[in-house]
């Protein structure tokens, strides 16, 4: 299953983004190969207007079931709920640390195997 996070940087050891629409980047992890990564840039968080709209298409596009983010619009949240997509909000901390809380694997103990 695949997770978006939103990300203020393009590792794992960034801090989540307060806010969907701003976010400079969606972290792509497939919760069958938690060892691996995807860093997407959000080339929409600087638009004027619909940048959230614009975001959750993109995310759409990379077959997501999971975004993790800080605070999602309700424009975007619609958008999700028409494709099937679950949105946890109030995320803080670390990329990795809510991996962790929501898969219960430590990526650390995966990538140093």
């Amino acid at each position: 299953m695949k997770i978006a996070i939103t990300s203020y940087g393009k590792d794992l050891g960034s801090e989540i983004s307060a806010d969907f629409s701003s976010a400079d980047y969606f972290i792509l992890i497939d919760t069958g190969y938690l060892g691996d990564f995807v860093p997407i840039k959000n080339h929409h968080k600087n638009q004027v207007n619909d940048a959230e709209i614009f975001g959750a298409l993109l995310i759409i596009s990379y077959d997501v079931k999971i975004v993790l983010t800080g605070y999602c619009s309700q424009n975007a949240l619609r958008i999700f709920q028409k494709a099937s997509i679950k949105v946890i909000g109030n995320a803080y901390g670390t990329v990795e640390d809510n991996i962790l809380k929501l898969t219960g694997e430590d990526l650390n103990l995966i990538n140093n195997n």
